[in-house]
């Protein structure tokens, strides 16, 4: 076995100091192997080591130009310190370079869908940020429509939420709950049928709640979110606080403290305003 693939076992392991001992002797014993230097990025990235993980990645990419990895990682440091515009540019560069690399037939060395896909999904959010909504939009469709999964596409629907497009989102939701059903994961039918409510679609919105109300295997924070969902679209009499919802409730003690902290930053102000109340009522009835 090599320095590198040593290494690498120890960066599996999450050994960062073997794992860097091992790779500064091979930067040592085999200066131009762009691996070798790449591999030593990502070690010191991990230790939050950026100035000097980016230093690193620029010398893997002096050695090969076409290390896609490298460049990907570049970026990826940059986006971290928040050099939003210097990253947006580098995932370009990665786009480019996996293009070519596709259009040579080298497919050992261009990404696979799922790496692919996240660097869709990087380059989305980078554009979110730097103020192109479109653009971000556009990459993030990729993304779901490269994995073509139902957690993927709950990514771009939150980000359509984020941008408040509301319809659009409730479309894409609507074709994903088709397609998948009930065996969607949790958090994307939990949005689904937030926005739902917002949209004023109660029969579907009880028709999920009732989901996960008779569902036994249903748990978790999301679980929970929507029986409070089913208190909103139910009515806020004091029959609606099942026990399981006050369960619920007595887990979060942030709930009644600061209900709105709780709550994702994409959600319709309508609806968190709505969880506030409920909350607020509740608390303060001592239940």
């Amino acid at each position: 076995m090599t320095l590198v693939q040593e290494a690498r076992v120890s960066i599996s392991s999450r050994n960062l100091a073997k794992a860097e001992e091992d790779l500064r002797l091979a930067r040592i014993l085999m200066p131009d192997v762009s691996s070798a230097a790449n591999d030593l990025g990502v070690v010191l990235m991990r230790q939050g080591r950026l100035d000097e993980a980016s230093e690193m990645f620029r010398t893997a990419i002096g050695l090969d130009d076409k290390n896609l990895a490298a460049w990907d990682n570049l970026a990826r440091v940059l986006y971290r310190e928040d050099k939003i515009n210097e990253a947006v540019e580098i995932f370009e560069k990665v786009l480019d370079v996996d293009s070519g690399l596709q259009a040579d037939k080298n497919l050992n060395a261009a990404f696979d869908s799922n790496r692919r896909a996240l660097l869709y999904r990087n380059l989305a959010q980078a554009y979110l940020i730097s103020g192109y909504p479109d653009d971000a939009l556009c990459y993030s469709s990729l993304a779901a429509t490269t994995m073509a999964n139902p957690y993927e596409w709950g990514e771009h629907v939150r980000m359509l939420m984020d941008l408040h497009l509301w319809q659009k989102a409730f479309q894409i939701q609507t074709t994903i709950a088709t397609q998948y059903g009930l065996a969607m994961p949790t958090e994307v039918l939990l949005d689904y049928a937030v926005n739902a409510l917002h949209l004023g679609q109660n029969d579907l919105v009880r028709d999920l709640v009732s989901f996960f109300v008779t569902d036994k295997n249903a748990s978790g924070p999301e679980h929970g979110f929507v029986m409070l969902l089913g208190v909103l679209v139910g009515g806020d009499d004091e029959t609606k606080f099942s026990e399981p919802f006050q369960e619920f409730v007595s887990s979060m003690p942030e709930l009644c403290k600061d209900p709105r902290s709780t709550l994702p930053s994409y959600w319709p102000n309508d609806v968190v305003n709505s969880f506030v109340l409920l909350m607020d009522v509740y608390c303060a009835n001592g239940k």
